[in-house]
């Protein structure tokens, strides 16, 4: 990814890479890769049509990338949602930003999927990404005050570049009156957030500040599952409460068991 360039009269200079330069300075022929392996056909569609002139193909099957089971919110067929944090806005530490709702529906998410509550779905297979480091921080720091363990790798954009994961959590953090959302528009840093995912990929943001970005505008509408914080939230909130009598249940049942098999003389016995 380019830096950041704020000052207008340094962009000439400093927002093409090195690479981009050899390319136009040397007269090279590029070859481009145009055949993806890493995520579900689903996933590929908006960025192959809007950064690769819709030339990208996949490798795989969808049932080579399928959706966790414990996803049970989600479309399987298109594994993609955008969830609508239209209560949420942003805040502002020093020069950067951050969305302290979007936090808690990003940290409830993970929670709701992790081996604390489902078996099946590692730490390691969730990924967060988020273009402010004040949101990574924020992230971090009440994921370690929840129940959750350790593993899930949260970064900035720039931070997962080259990176995958099957599950990927998305927070875009900006949500104000002006409908400013800052160098989101940089649809280099667009490409990247939305190709990190191989079997799964949940968005966080503000549908109406998000709105008056064009690039944006196109891929909130081309997303077949847009829901709200709200209707989200209710499902976690179900979906915990059905795990906890369930893992309730087994509890009883094992210790049950437990007591049925024990012998009437039984006695604890300790080894020297």
């Amino acid at each position: 990814l380019p830096p950041i360039i704020k000052m207008a009269e340094a962009k000439p200079l400093l927002e093409r890479s090195f690479f981009q330069r050899l390319l136009e300075n040397l007269n090279i022929n590029s070859i481009m890769l145009d055949t993806q392996y890493r995520m579900h056909p689903a996933l590929i569609d908006f960025p192959s049509k809007v950064f690769y002139n819709d030339l990208l193909k996949t490798g795989i099957k969808p049932e080579q990338r399928p959706t966790p089971q414990e996803i049970n919110f989600i479309n399987k067929q298109i594994p993609l949602m955008f969830v609508d944090v239209d209560e949420g806005y942003e805040r502002i530490h020093g020069s950067n930003i951050f969305n302290k709702e979007e936090v808690e529906l990003v940290c409830k998410t993970i929670q709701t999927l992790l081996p604390t509550r489902q078996p099946n779905l590692s730490p390691m297979d969730i990924g967060v990404i988020t273009p402010y480091a004040r949101q990574v921080k924020e992230i971090v720091e009440r994921l370690s005050t929840m129940k959750v363990p350790k593993g899930v790798e949260i970064r900035t954009v720039d931070g997962f570049q080259g990176r995958e994961k099957n599950v990927i959590l998305i927070s875009l953090v900006r949500s104000n009156e002006d409908s400013e959302i800052g160098f989101l528009t940089n649809e280099q840093r667009m490409n990247v957030l939305l190709t990190r995912a191989k079997c799964a990929m949940i968005v966080f943001g503000n549908k109406r500040t998000l709105m008056s970005s064009d690039v944006w505008k196109l891929w909130i509408e081309g997303v077949p599952n847009v829901t709200s914080a709200r209707f989200l939230n209710e499902c976690l909130t179900k979906q915990n409460q059905i795990t906890d009598q369930h893992q309730s249940s087994s509890t009883k049942e094992a210790r049950s068991c437990t007591n049925k098999n024990k012998p009437r003389n039984y006695r604890k016995t300790y080894s020297k």
